[in-house]
């Protein structure tokens, strides 16, 4: 019998031979040992206790609950506001009166900054997402990416919710700036990088803070909606 006609001879052969020990194995007819037989044959059958019936395959992934936090452009709006104030004459807050030149300094010195700094703070807005998964909070692009390494002390933006110390928002949850939270998944050596030098300094663990990796934030997305998934998942908080 041809080539072409191959795969039906096994087909036929693993009807006939599975009762009387065969068994077929990857598109070859083997010796059974014994029990109950259950191989795969072709594409999607199995042969098991003398009957060829159709593999269902492997059952799919659980799926991961991920939850997005929504953007929230108000701390760059309320910069890009500020900024207006230092613009001199009629168009801004800044009259020009006598000294016109001065308005004009205060506004290119500290104006300006303000601005693109609010600028910035909208492109990363729009840029960036804080997620909520089963097991871990995590930084990632909008498009749910990865953003890579952490700048300052590498490793994933990413931190499994066992390892939190301590969270919050400052100055307050009703005019967020910064999310503000401490980990120990870090490794130790980077722990005293930046402001973690006063945040575990033996001042602050003697007012009752807890060593770990501080990291700051930007509240760009959804701040009640961050601290709600830092309570509904256990995360640890000082009093």
């Amino acid at each position: 019998m041809g080539a072409p006609h191959a795969p039906l001879l096994l087909l036929l052969l693993a009807f006939v031979g599975v009762g009387n020990g065969l068994v077929v194995r990857n598109n070859l007819i083997a010796q059974r040992r014994g029990g109950s037989a259950l191989v795969g044959v072709g594409n999607g059958l199995v042969v098991g206790n003398g009957h060829v019936v159709r593999r269902r395959g492997p059952p799919p992934p659980t799926a991961t609950a991920l939850e997005v936090i929504p953007p929230s452009y108000d701390l760059a709006l309320a910069f890009l506001a500020i900024s207006t104030a230092f613009v001199p004459g009629e168009a801004g807050s800044l009259a020009a009166g006598e000294n016109p030149q001065v308005a004009k300094t205060l506004g290119l010195a500290v104006g300006l900054p303000v601005a693109i700094f609010g600028a910035f703070l909208a492109f990363q807005t729009t840029n960036l997402r804080f997620t909520f998964d089963d097991s871990a909070f995590s930084l990632v692009k909008s498009d749910l990416s990865t953003t890579g390494e952490n700048v300052v002390v590498g490793g994933e933006n990413r931190w499994a919710y066992k390892s939190f110390v301590n969270y919050d928002v400052f100055p307050n949850k009703d005019y967020p700036v910064l999310v503000y939270f401490k980990e120990t998944q870090t490794p130790k050596e980077f722990w005293n990088v930046g402001p973690g030098e006063q945040a575990n300094s033996p001042e602050a663990l003697a007012k009752g803070a807890v060593e770990g990796q501080v990291h700051f934030f930007p509240a760009i997305g959804n701040v009640d909606m961050i601290l709600e998934g830092f309570r509904k998942n256990a995360c640890a908080k000082l009093p």
